[in-house]
């Protein structure tokens, strides 16, 4: 955001107070600690890799009425929990600004350089080295790209500006955008 507020000329003052690994539904932690020691006129809300539940695409899973409900009951858990932050973040006079999830890159699952997420406990009886499989990202992907719409779709019933960044992380990021050439 910061690149293409400056490439755009715009002079702003961003903070960041999101958390890896945190879901919408954590928010209100968030809003109590960080947005009482700053002064925001807007907040941009992006959630969506960690709601998903990612092991609920793996490629290897059938699709069956019991995977789609557990599929629908995580992206209405996301929907909910957003627009509870809305509603705190009007409560401090602060105007949310809703984006789609990022784009989860394919291309860097089948890397050795980057950490498993089996950390997450959530997900640890769920994962296996399988998982990491190019069709499992491209599930994934879908799953966020209906939850892009959704989010779209409450911003509009909400009011609120939208940011496509699920669309232009699927345009911008690459592979090659994650390497450090040092």
């Amino acid at each position: 955001l910061r690149e293409y507020f400056f490439r755009e000329g715009i002079d702003i003052k961003l903070v960041n107070i999101g958390v890896p690994g945190y879901r919408a539904d954590l928010f209100p932690m968030l809003a109590d600690e960080d947005l009482s020691t700053e002064k925001c006129d807007y907040a941009l809300i992006n959630y969506g890799v960690n709601d998903i539940g990612v092991w609920l695409y793996d490629k290897r899973k059938a699709v069956d009425d019991e995977l789609i409900k557990r599929r629908n009951e995580r992206i209405e858990r996301y929907i909910s929990s957003i627009k509870k932050d809305i509603d705190i973040l009007r409560s401090k006079g602060i105007t949310p600004i809703l984006s789609s999830p990022l784009v989860v890159n394919e291309n860097l699952i089948e890397r050795t350089d980057i950490e498993s997420i089996k950390d997450n406990n959530e997900k640890e009886d769920e994962l296996d080295d399988g998982f990491y499989k190019k069709e499992t990202f491209k599930r994934i992907k879908q799953g966020l790209k209906v939850m892009s719409d959704m989010v779209k779709s409450l911003a509009e019933k909400e009011g609120l500006d939208f940011w496509d960044l699920n669309g232009y992380s699927e345009e911008h990021v690459t592979a090659e955008s994650f390497i450090d050439d040092g």
